[in-house]
């Protein structure tokens, strides 16, 4: 099965617009990953006091609920909560 490329200049913003409607004043950060993959970094006190697992699962609820099966642009989330900076 062949890997899938994705336009990243396309994906990127709609990952970020899928983001903010959970984190609409929160630190969104993209870079470009492999094939056009989406690889994002949060910051935000929503995760404050959550385990890795908890910020993981949380910001990808977000994606999932928001973009669906379109959520496999990202390849990679990054989740801090403001207490560890």
């Amino acid at each position: 099965m062949a890997a899938v490329a994705f336009d990243y200049d396309k994906e990127a913003p709609r990952v970020v617009k899928a983001l903010r409607k959970a984190f609409p004043r929160d630190t969104i950060d993209t870079k470009r990953g492999y094939l056009g993959r989406v690889q994002v970094t949060v910051v935000s006190s929503v995760l404050n006091g959550k385990t890795e697992a908890e910020k993981q699962s949380y910001v990808w609820d977000v994606l999932r609920s928001n973009l669906g099966e379109e959520s496999q642009v990202v390849s990679i989330v990054t989740p801090y909560g403001t207490d560890e900076l």
